[in-house]
């Protein structure tokens, strides 16, 4: 669910190179049994329900982005929708990924989130987010069509796409005063795994 557009964390992508969604998920099992095991089950029914990220720039083509997080056990689907109208106001372009994770002990400011994305989703929805797309040749496609949702995991990995999926990216989450955010940093490995919080980025229950 980078950085983010889910969850949040933030895994992050873009519609010219990955990177303006917030990416998500996860491949590892929580430990059962023991202190360890309560302490991940207590972790993972934090992330429970539905939320709503802040706006924020998308960093492309003067386009801000929201994200809406759904998490149910250990699975989650995220949507992002970026405008180009400012402040998140008409939607140009929705993205959906989805993703499963595994929430972990403490790690430097939060708790360890390993995400896995495995499926994302894209769909235009006006003239400009159509422009975009086929100007880009996202991921492959030149023939986007507003309304028309195309299913683009299997071009991931390609040029002017998304990362290859499935893909686990290797975050913390912290939940404070009801608020959701996700780590600062390069979430790419174990070894780059964010120790310190993004408070800039947060999601909040919807």
């Amino acid at each position: 669910m980078s950085t983010r557009s889910f969850l949040g964390s933030v895994l992050t992508f873009s519609l010219v190179a990955p990177s303006l969604v917030l990416a998500w998920a996860c491949s590892q099992s929580p430990s059962s049994g023991g202190d360890d095991g309560i302490a991940h089950a207590t972790a993972a029914e934090e992330l429970q329900g539905s939320w709503q990220s802040n706006c924020r720039d998308a960093e492309k083509f003067g386009l801000t982005e929201s994200s809406k997080l759904e998490v149910t056990g250990t699975s989650a689907v995220q949507v992002t929708s970026a405008s180009s109208t400012g402040s998140c106001g008409t939607t140009a372009v929705v993205i959906t990924q989805n993703a499963r994770f595994s929430a972990g002990s403490a790690n430097g400011q939060g708790r360890a989130l390993d995400i896995t994305v495995t499926a994302v989703k894209v769909k235009p929805l006006t003239e400009t987010g159509v422009g975009i797309l086929n100007l880009a040749a996202f991921c492959g496609i030149t023939d986007w069509q507003a309304g028309v949702e195309r299913d683009v995991t299997g071009s991931t990995g390609g040029r002017s796409c998304f990362p290859q999926l499935p893909k686990t990216f290797y975050d913390i989450f912290s939940v404070d005063e009801g608020k959701l955010f996700f780590g600062k940093g390069d979430n790419s490995s174990q070894a780059t795994r964010p120790q310190t919080i993004d408070k800039a980025r947060s999601f909040t229950r919807s």
